[in-house]
């Protein structure tokens, strides 16, 4: 099965997260002639927090891009459920812009426009957001069934502590309550990362199954 646009550029952008990883290891093996003549982990572990922001990020995008590409299709072929409806209003569809698409030449562009400005100010890093707005085209539990598919029976929860530290990076410098900055190991990083690909490989599997 083809994979989408929005899987292209989530798998783009998680490079960015592993080539971060990459130069992190191969800046911690150069030995320089002067002073410093080693980097330690403590001078590059800010490349392994960027690596986590930018998975969650692509992860985040992903989910949104996906929607996007979906929706259209969905409502020619099976009307706006009550969820969708919700959505377009959430995004700005009232009465008056309702009765302005019926003179519209391509009034689905108007309404995939709405939800994609919508979606700039929209994040679904959490399960129970993504379940909701997959919800509204008629997938059911999709977090727990993309899971099933992983084989991995923490997959999700383990994901949603990667989005905590994520939260605490960008917000709080990744600082504990006294102030000292959090430990951050590579092979762990690297490993939630693979988590993360693993969930959206998934994902796009079952949004492509249950929608085609």
């Amino acid at each position: 099965m083809n994979k989408s646009k929005s899987y292209d550029k989530f798998c783009s952008t998680l490079q960015r997260s592993y080539k971060l990883i990459e130069l992190y290891r191969r800046l911690r093996k150069v030995k320089f002639i002067k002073e410093p003549q080693k980097l330690f982990h403590k001078d590059l572990s800010d490349l392994l927090r960027a690596a986590i922001v930018f998975s969650v990020s692509a992860m985040d995008a992903y989910f949104t891009n996906k929607f996007s590409e979906i929706l259209v299709p969905f409502i020619k072929k099976k009307g706006a459920t009550e969820g969708i409806i919700k959505l377009l209003s959430d995004a700005g569809l009232d009465t008056k812009q309702a009765v302005a698409m019926i003179g519209m030449q391509r009034p689905y562009r108007r309404v995939r426009m709405l939800i994609e400005t919508y979606f700039e100010r929209f994040t679904t890093q959490k399960s129970d957001i993504i379940d909701q707005l997959l919800l509204s085209v008629g997938i059911k539990n999709f977090s727990k069934n993309a899971q099933k598919l992983t084989k991995r029976t923490n997959l999700v929860r383990r994901i949603e502590l990667l989005v905590e530290r994520r939260h605490v990076i960008v917000h709080e410098g990744d600082l504990n309550k006294h102030g000292r900055i959090k430990k951050i190991e590579v092979n762990k990083v690297e490993r939630q990362i693979q988590e993360v690909q693993l969930f959206v490989e998934n994902s796009e599997t079952l949004i492509n199954k249950k929608l085609n």
